[in-house]
């Protein structure tokens, strides 16, 4: 359906409906429509003038969505704006650090915790408009800010690790990026889609052989990524690299076994199916579709 700004919400929270406001904007945006999830934000500033963290929300989304639309213009006369949207997201910091020592010493704690919630959305913002300006000296210290200073936002804390890798290959040091990655998992491994998505781009560092890995070399890194995160996402790498090998037939009777009766996969065998983690198992059995069909058809 197209939000097209005549819904009406009949929800028995007005917080309930700021929520769906939010989500609603994420989809149309997801489905290319920038304008229309501009107005959605928009009418949750207009309709929801007490929503202290779901206007934070918002107005970061804006923010997000400006900076993505900055750094698609040509380069040149743009640096005036550059500097007016770093002002506003170190603006929406500094106001939502207030309002969240406000709430703490009013003794609301599960607000405050949210609103440090979007404060470490803020401080990722100014993070991410630092790399997008090519300062990335400060940039790497904004972005490390958001762990140490907000340890508990654990999906703030992993996208900004996977900003950090992504400075750091930018500046050329690819041992480090893969390092940030490995940190990511082990550190915040059920804040997804970025714990997927660093597990991903660790294969991909290993397939591709960085510094004249053999393919013996390649297949020991790859088990001993096995052997620690269990992941899905190293079968297609063994696929391309080992078809035919013990380690991929192993990986495939193991995700044959947990498939669960719904016919999907969840993060375990026994647990309940998820649409991420079915994925994860459907493109990695993909690879040897014609042994896998009866469970890729289910």
């Amino acid at each position: 359906s197209a939000y097209g700004g005549e819904v009406e919400f009949d929800l028995p929270a007005r917080a309930d409906a700021a929520e769906a406001l939010l989500r609603t904007a994420d989809l149309v945006a997801q489905l290319g429509r920038s304008a229309m999830a501009r107005r959605v934000l928009t009418r949750l500033l207009d309709e929801f003038p007490g929503g202290a963290v779901s206007r934070g929300l918002a107005r970061l989304r804006l923010l997000e969505r400006a900076r993505d639309e900055l750094g698609a213009r040509p380069p040149q006369g743009v640096g005036p704006d550059w500097e007016k949207h770093l002002d506003a997201a170190h603006n929406l910091l500094e106001s939502y650090t207030a309002r969240a020592q406000a709430a703490q010493d009013s003794g609301a704690r599960e607000e405050a915790a949210a609103l440090r919630d979007v404060c470490a959305l803020a401080q990722l913002e100014v993070g991410l408009t630092l790399q997008a300006m090519k300062r990335y000296g400060q940039s790497l210290e904004a972005l490390g800010r958001v762990a140490d200073d907000y340890p508990d936002s654990t999906q703030a804390c992993a996208r900004a690790l996977l900003a950090t890798a992504r400075v750091l290959e930018l500046l050329g040091d690819p041992e480090t990026v893969r390092k940030t990655h490995l940190r990511l998992l082990r550190t915040y491994p059920d804040a997804e889609p970025y714990a997927s998505r660093a597990a991903a781009l660790v294969v991909d560092s290993i397939v591709r052989g960085a510094g004249g890995r053999t393919l013996q070399e390649k297949l020991a890194a790859l088990r001993a990524l096995i052997e620690e995160y269990e992941d899905e996402r190293v079968l297609p790498a063994l696929a391309q690299l080992d078809p035919a090998g013990e380690m991929a037939a192993r990986g495939r009777q193991f995700l044959l076994a947990a498939q669960s009766e719904d016919g999907g996969w969840g993060g375990a065998p026994g647990t309940s199916s998820s649409v991420e983690e079915t994925a994860l198992a459907v493109s990695a059995l993909a690879e040897w579709a014609a042994d896998c069909r009866p469970a890729l058809r289910a």
